[in-house]
């Protein structure tokens, strides 16, 4: 399966709400060579799932390794917004 494949059928079980399997399918998509973007990507996916089920230590990590390597990518500004209300939350 090419890597757009399993990348459509993780984001599909995320959107079907059947997050482990999403987990799962990310995780064997990050052991594979890809991108800056394309990791960056992944990784903000497995933060969501990690907020999602509850994991919210996990969710802070990756949200805070993509703020770190995300540069100026939408991405790490999403990731900012993110770690920001976490930390609102927890006040």
């Amino acid at each position: 399966m090419t890597l757009l494949m399993k990348l459509i059928v993780a984001e599909r079980l995320f959107f079907l709400k059947k997050y482990e399997e999403s987990r799962e399918k990310f995780k064997e998509i990050l052991k594979e060579k890809v991108s800056k973007r394309i990791y960056l990507n992944v990784l903000y996916r497995l933060a969501q799932i990690d907020d999602k089920i509850g994991d919210v230590s996990s969710s802070k990590d990756k949200y805070k390794k993509i703020l770190d390597e995300g540069n100026k990518l939408w991405i790490a500004e999403k990731s900012k917004e993110h770690l920001s209300q976490m930390l609102d939350v927890l006040e």
